[in-house]
């Protein structure tokens, strides 16, 4: 049995321990506290190797002047369960990669071979839609920024031979969804050949069409409430994002109402409220909003940080139009 002691920063709510370098066995593994002996009971290990401790184990009162706390991490060291033919050449991955459940297995072996052996390895692209890099990551293809040649690229090929295929291309993080994980809104499960569909959207994956749709959805009920807390009488129609995407950030709205139309939508982490040009002149300024404005002849915009601040502007805005 071997032991090391790791340290966790407190207060992020969610705390996380990586133990790919010891082992992918939870059985294997023992974690408890320096400072008391007390064993660590209520944690569980994902597929990437990271122990995430759950929410309320930890006493924070008892550690209220310390900034890290101590565990003691007791395991079994292990071999890797795969040989390198099987998870570092074409053929292994071929034999040994037959659908969702195989491939995590085997993405965990190889961040393991190379967390815990500093081996390097190859790189490869799976499926036209994933990579599996010489560190052990996995990482997702991005098409928004993708130009293809009208070869045939295999389901498997190394990483080299794919870029000399493509033109361009981007990688961003990448999350194998498990076989038994669903798409939200049309509640098909995920497979090896639709991973190229998926983006995430909070804790779950959607299909790019159904996430858009959700999004639409959502955004459409969020701005609704909106117009239906300040007007009596209005439509609204969808627009495009005018800040991003509409999978990440919705889609804006015109809200046409008898005093004019309003552009709204979410930008980051605020609201954007547009009076547009046939709305009606208004005394509110906002002079006294301590936020990005601007009002004069040439546009009339406001953000607002919560949508109790946008239903407050446009009411300010209705009541003080001008006669």
């Amino acid at each position: 049995m071997l032991r090391e002691i790791k340290s966790i920063t407190l207060g992020s709510g969610y705390d996380f321990i990586e133990l790919s370098k010891y082992t992918n066995n939870k059985d294997s593994i023992s974690v408890k506290f320096e400072d008391t002996g007390d064993y660590l009971t209520k944690w569980t290990l994902n597929d990437y190797g990271l122990l995430k401790i759950e929410l309320g184990v930890i006493d924070y009162k008892k550690y209220e002047n310390a900034h890290e706390i101590n565990m003691i991490i007791e395991y079994e060291p292990s071999e890797l369960p795969l040989s390198l033919c099987d998870i570092d050449t074409l053929d292994g991955l071929k034999r040994n990669i037959v659908d969702l459940k195989s491939l995590s297995y085997v993405s965990n072996i190889r961040l393991a071979a190379s967390r815990r052996f500093d081996i390097k390895l190859n790189s490869f692209v799976l499926f036209n839609s994933i990579v599996l890099d010489s560190f052990g990551q996995t990482m997702k293809l991005e098409y928004e920024n993708m130009e293809r040649n009208n070869e045939y690229i295999p389901s498997f090929i190394t990483l080299s031979e794919f870029k000399a295929k493509i033109m361009r291309f981007s990688m961003g993080s990448g999350y194998i969804p498990s076989a038994d994980e669903i798409c939200p809104h049309c509640k098909q499960k995920w497979n090896i050949h639709n991973l190229r569909d998926c983006v995430r959207q909070g804790d779950s994956l959607y299909h790019i069409s159904c996430n858009k749709f959700s999004m639409y959805e959502k955004s459409k009920k969020e701005f609704d409430y909106i117009a239906t807390s300040v007007f009596n009488d209005y439509s609204l129609h969808a627009v495009s994002n005018e800040y991003g995407s509409e999978s990440y950030n919705g889609y804006w709205f015109i809200i046409n109402t008898n005093d004019g139309d309003i552009k709204i939508g979410w930008r980051k982490r605020v609201v954007q409220i547009e009076w547009l040009e046939n709305y009606k002149k208004f005394k509110f300024d906002g002079k006294h909003e301590t936020v990005t404005k601007n009002f004069d002849d040439k546009s009339r915009y406001i953000h607002a940080n919560t949508m109790e601040q946008v239903v407050e502007y446009l009411r300010k805005a209705k009541a003080t139009i001008l006669k």
